[in-house]
């Protein structure tokens, strides 16, 4: 089977290839500047928000669990089988508010890549065949002010949705054969009172 760091490094793969040219068109549509293209090493499967100030803006993909599994076909034997996995990521976006020039700017630019990471996420363009975004789930959050684990201030928002994986469970290995033994058994009579090992 795949698990979650297939799923998770196809959607960062996906992202990287298309966040910068839609974050480009709405730079262009509001006649803005900011924010610059996040750098190739800014797109990261972690856990946590990069401690590296020059790894901002970010792009984090995070996996949240997997929910659901279903089967699709089971082979002949019975044994293996194709399933369809479906995984919970949350995509998190964060600009410094140093290097933006404030809170109101980093929170616009926050606003701008949040915004190329949805419209990259709707999109297909570059996903392999065996994965599907669930798009019907996707949910966007803004808000609260956050900081990187440095207590830098960032303005950072995030997009939550699934993606459904087929994946194929291999058959499980044959058992060795047992090996034929001799097992020596002594009895005892019912007037035995105590019994006391070799």
């Amino acid at each position: 089977m795949k698990g979650h760091e297939y799923a998770r490094a196809q959607v960062k793969t996906h992202l990287a290839a298309t966040v910068g040219t839609r974050l480009a068109a709405i730079r262009a549509a509001l006649s803005v500047s900011t924010p610059t293209n996040p750098a190739a090493g800014a797109y990261l499967l972690a856990d946590a928000l990069p401690t590296d100030p020059n790894l901002y803006p970010a792009v984090v993909v995070m996996s949240t669990g997997a929910p659901r599994i279903r089967r699709q076909s089971v082979t002949a034997s019975g044994d293996s089988a194709d399933f369809i996995v479906v995984y919970d990521l949350r995509v998190v976006v964060a600009c410094r508010v140093d290097s933006a020039g404030g809170e109101e700017a980093a929170s616009r630019d926050r606003d701008r890549l949040l915004l190329a990471v949805r419209e990259s996420l709707l999109g297909r363009a570059n996903l392999p065949a065996d994965l599907e975004m669930v798009v019907g789930d996707l949910a966007e959050e803004t808000g609260a002010a956050a900081q990187d684990l440095r207590g830098r201030p960032l303005a950072a928002g995030q997009v939550t949705f699934s993606v459904a994986v087929l994946e194929t469970l291999a058959a499980s290995p044959a058992p060795d054969a047992l090996e034929e033994s001799e097992i020596d058994m002594t009895g005892y009579g019912r007037d035995v009172d105590d019994i006391t090992p070799n």
